[in-house]
């Protein structure tokens, strides 16, 4: 996200109580997201795909409600490798 020259930069993230190991837990919906899908990218670009399909299936499977229906992108370039990513690794 970023703000236009001069504006505030606001993050209006929103809690959603998710399934996770067998009991429901209150999580920041897009924390949520990134840390489950961190494991698996290799770069940044894959990182939102993995989020966005993840969120998705959600969204038709009735886990997560329209309302907080993610909309992120990526600043930069999307195939900037992420640290530690399996890609990365030698």
């Amino acid at each position: 996200m970023k703000a236009e020259p001069g504006a505030e930069f606001a993050c209006r993230a929103r809690n959603h109580q998710f399934e996770y190991g067998g009991r429901r837990v209150e999580h920041g919906v897009i924390s949520y997201y990134a840390s489950r899908t961190l494991p698996q990218a290799t770069s940044v670009g894959a990182w939102l795909q993995q989020i966005d399909r993840m969120a998705s299936d959600d969204l038709a499977a009735g886990r997560l409600p329209a309302f907080l229906q993610l909309s992120l992108r990526i600043l930069g370039d999307p195939a900037t490798p992420l640290p530690g990513a399996a890609g990365a690794r030698r």
